[in-house]
């Protein structure tokens, strides 16, 4: 049970930082430079919920069918998606920030200064879709 909750989570996670990378590729050169960082991240974010709802609902349907043959999934099924959901977001954070830090290293900074140097509105655009990407596991049906 806990290596599927691992399993699921991590390629949960995967995907849509997959899917975050390349919209990072196309807007940094391209889109960036024509209207702006801010602009370019909210432009993403819809692209990005529908990457995350898509992962979410690919998950749910394999961390399903895994549990099909389970008598206790109708029990323990939402709390395993919360689970998933939550670690899923501590593999992002990491994966994240550990970027970052290691992009910026001849900076000197850190996974913190990831959080602080983000645009007020779009990070908290980021932010709030990062709860969406948490919760999303457990909220579909």
């Amino acid at each position: 049970m806990a290596l599927e909750i691992l399993s699921t989570s991590f390629i949960y996670t995967l995907l849509v930082f997959t899917g975050g990378f390349l919209c990072g590729i196309i807007r940094v050169p391209i889109i960036e430079p024509r209207i702006g960082s801010r602009y370019a991240q909210l432009l993403e974010m819809p692209l990005m919920m529908a990457v995350i709802w898509r992962s979410a609902r690919l998950v749910l349907t394999r961390h399903k069918a895994q549990s099909s043959g389970s008598s206790r999934y109708n029990n323990q099924g939402k709390g395993r998606l919360i689970a998933v959901g939550a670690l899923a977001l501590l593999w992002f954070l990491a994966i994240e920030g550990r970027l970052y830090a290691w992009i910026h290293q001849g900076e000197d900074k850190d996974w913190q200064d990831w959080i602080w140097d983000r645009d007020p509105v779009a990070g908290t655009v980021f932010f709030a879709l990062l709860g969406v990407f948490m919760a999303l596991p457990a909220m579909l049906p």
